[in-house]
């Protein structure tokens, strides 16, 4: 009963409204699943539109009565749920600008194709561990999300350099992408991304273990935005791409190379050189 109140509480007020229902029991999560439209987790109200985030498990007749509800959703978080629509998924959010299927691990080929086909204004979506996906998943949606910015592939473990030559044809605004754990990444995937989407931000490259001096060294001059690289886990070799990093990206803030083994101080000398030292003494030095 309480679960009804608060929603028509939120249809009355029509304007912000959080409704969290944390640390229920199995009744209030069985309840919430089955109101029409069905209520979850933290559903906020935005201006824009309403944004979602379902971490309970969702039927999908009740999936296919939040879309025709709210229309005008613009994000919506999925993750970890353990099935999606075969059908429908998207077809009602022609407005979803952001996606999460982080660790959907059912996430099928089939259905980013529904979704790229529904969604064409996407501009951020996860697929963190869907293990599912292929080549022609990512096809769909290079091809038919122009907008897509944000694209988040960590722990797709069969994703290869073929993933990422499709993104650098169809997808040029890219600025965000994660690769995290994607171990057959090699030096001719990452050129591929790198040249063909020049507006990339944030690059994650952790456990790409494949990768080489000489590919991050090519890579290097073709990555001027950059302001975020992971490199976390990767054994590199000599010098020489600490110096490309240096002389090519300007904008970098972040450079993690947390489990790099074979970091030595001349690289950390390289990339953040001593502050110049006046009359013998640090320039901050009040003395």
């Amino acid at each position: 009963l309480l679960t009804r109140v608060l929603w028509w509480v939120s249809l009355i007020c029509g304007k912000t409204l959080v409704i969290a229902v944390h640390a229920v029991c199995k009744r209030w999560r069985d309840l919430c699943t089955t109101i029409s439209p069905p209520l979850q987790l933290d559903m906020h109200w935005g201006l824009r539109g309403p944004k979602f985030d379902l971490n309970l498990p969702l039927t999908e007749a009740g999936l296919v009565q939040l879309t025709a509800r709210f229309p005008r959703t613009r994000v919506l978080g999925l993750r970890h749920a353990r099935s999606l629509l075969n059908t429908g998924l998207c077809g009602g959010l022609s407005r979803l600008v952001a996606l999460d299927l982080g660790n959907c691990k059912m996430t099928s080929d089939a259905q980013l194709e529904q979704i790229a086909a529904g969604c064409p204004m996407l501009r951020a979506l996860s697929l963190s561990s869907c293990v599912k996906v292929t080549k022609r998943g990512i096809d769909a949606l290079a091809e038919r999300c122009p907008l897509l910015t944000e694209l988040n592939l960590r722990y797709c473990f069969q994703l290869s350099d073929a993933w990422l030559t499709v993104l650098g044809e169809h997808a040029p605004r890219l600025q965000v992408l994660r690769l995290g754990a994607c171990t057959q990444v090699t030096d001719l995937g990452v050129a591929a991304v790198v040249q063909g989407c020049p507006h990339l931000v944030v690059l994650d490259l952790y456990y790409c273990k494949k990768l080489t001096t000489l590919g991050m060294t090519t890579a290097a001059p073709r990555m001027g935005r950059l302001e975020a690289l992971s490199l976390r886990g990767i054994q590199l070799e000599g010098d020489s791409w600490v110096k490309a990093i240096v002389a090519h990206c300007p904008k970098l803030t972040t450079l993690n190379l947390r489990g790099c083994d074979n970091v030595v101080n001349k690289w950390l000398q390289i990339l953040a050189p001593p502050r110049p030292v006046l009359d013998g003494r640090e320039e901050n030095n009040d003395d």
